[in-house]
């Protein structure tokens, strides 16, 4: 009777153990926010640490890591290896009572020695308010050439409100050296990943042969990038090299309400896609970028095995004619592309669709091109609006006198424009990125007002 009275109390015992173990994995503990400065003092609070990693280090998972002003480096070359769902947020003052990334810039700097921050894992960790520089991912030992800025392979990152700038993927001069990604790269990434409210600028996949994405480069990456400006970013220097700003391949991301400006390919100065469908495009400005052997603007390319689909709305496709590669869009391969509610402005080639490809335009402002349409594949555009768009500003606003005001369609038309302005404001949906707020152009119907005298 005692053994097994005892027998029973151990068995209660294991349960209860058991449990409890259980319970706990279940769990979710974050141990409050952790704090970085460069001189190691953080006013009151504490724990406090002069080195980024080191905080890194000691995060349990869903923890905070502030960062106060000032700027980080490291021996090792990276500054940041992400292993764990942080939130790492810089822009904080010295006592950490005020976060505002501009009054308060807080640098992590790789100094030419590494990639400056690497994401890796089944993780979602958020990357807030920084200036990512210097980094060089030829110093790299693991993924070499990929990603000088940030790398991320299989997580689900948030990398927002961040200057990602001059920053090297690939210093090689070989001919068999790719460089992939000078601002940033991700790869492996879902619809859940975002890239949001960064500058990505001035940064270079390859400096020495072929590179891809100078500034962004989405490998098997279905994430949203949005209400980003991605401005003066290149490629690399062999003819070969693709996607000045941004370059999507095996990827069906949506790009949203992004200024992809002067950036510099010699095929898809502003915009590469590659063997992705569906890919979407909605609210851009995408303008003044340059490739000298094909497409200033938005090269699209698939394979008979692995077609290429994308759908373009209300994106505003302007002068990217300052080289030899003088299309405003231009898709080849085995491409299908739907575009509705385009500006398409300042090109040799407005629209140029080689064989085998298929391009249904819908509702687009042509200006200023050599040719609105060409090339031998099928191109059918309705609903075709002229004129002058009438650029307000450096920014592609347009005046409320442009033809495009309440010349689109509702039809796929997203809820507001590349600044979040609401569409439509009047009565039908603008043409292009910019839903223009001042117009008032609604034809109104007035009922006969009657007097009588009695």
């Amino acid at each position: 009777m005692r053994s097994r009275t005892l027998t029973s109390l151990l068995t209660t015992i294991f349960l209860v153990l058991l449990v409890a173990a259980t319970l706990a994995t279940r769990v979710t503990r974050a141990s409050g926010p952790l704090y970085v400065s460069t001189d190691g003092f953080c006013g009151e609070n504490i724990p406090c640490y002069t080195n980024v990693q080191v905080a890194l280090n000691a995060a349990l998972p869903f923890d905070e890591i502030l960062v106060a002003t000032g700027t980080y480096t490291d021996t090792a070359g990276t500054v940041a290896e992400i292993t764990e769902t942080i939130t790492l947020q810089g822009g904080w003052n010295a006592d950490f009572t005020a976060c505002d990334p501009e009054a308060y810039p807080t640098t992590l700097d790789a100094q030419g020695q590494g990639r400056v921050v690497y994401i890796y894992g089944d993780i979602s960790p958020t990357i807030d308010g920084f200036i990512i520089t210097g980094g060089n991912a030829d110093a790299e030992a693991h993924y070499r050439r990929q990603g000088g800025g940030i790398y991320s392979t299989g997580a689900d990152p948030v990398i927002q409100n961040n200057v990602i700038t001059d920053n090297i993927a690939s210093t090689s001069t070989s001919a068999s050296d790719f460089g992939f990604g000078g601002g940033l790269y991700l790869y492996d990434a879902s619809a859940s990943a975002l890239v949001s409210g960064n500058q990505i600028l001035s940064n270079t996949a390859s400096t020495g042969y072929t590179g891809y994405g100078g500034g962004l480069y989405l490998h098997h990456s279905d994430a949203t990038v949005s209400g980003n400006t991605i401005s003066g970013n290149t490629a690399g220097i062999a003819p070969n090299s693709e996607g000045g700003g941004v370059m999507l391949n095996y990827s069906n991301a949506t790009l949203d309400g992004n200024r992809i400006i002067t950036n510099t390919a010699p095929g898809g100065g502003g915009l590469n896609v590659v063997t992705s469908a569906p890919f979407t495009l909605t609210n851009n400005v995408i303008a003044q970028n340059r490739a000298d052997g094909v497409a200033g603007g938005i090269r699209v390319w698939g394979s008979v095995g692995l077609p290429t689909s994308g759908a373009l709305i209300n994106n505003t496709i302007a002068q990217n004619n300052l080289g030899s590669g003088d299309e405003g869009v231009y898709a080849t391969g085995t491409t299908t592309l739907t575009l509705t509610n385009n500006i398409v402005v300042s090109h040799t080639y407005g629209i140029l669709a080689a064989s085998d490809t298929t391009v249904m335009a819908d509702y687009t402002l042509f200006y200023g091109n050599t040719n609105d349409t060409a090339g031998g594949g099928s191109i059918n555009s309705t609903h075709e609006v002229s004129g002058d768009p009438l650029f307000a500003d450096p920014e592609y606003h347009i005046q409320v006198n442009s033809p495009a005001i309440n010349k689109g369609t509702f039809s796929g038309a997203p809820a507001t424009d590349f600044e979040g302005d609401p569409r439509p404001h009047d009565c039908f949906v603008d043409i292009g990125a910019d839903e223009n707020t001042a117009s008032d152009q609604c034809k109104r119907v007035y009922l006969p007002l009657i007097l009588k005298n009695y």
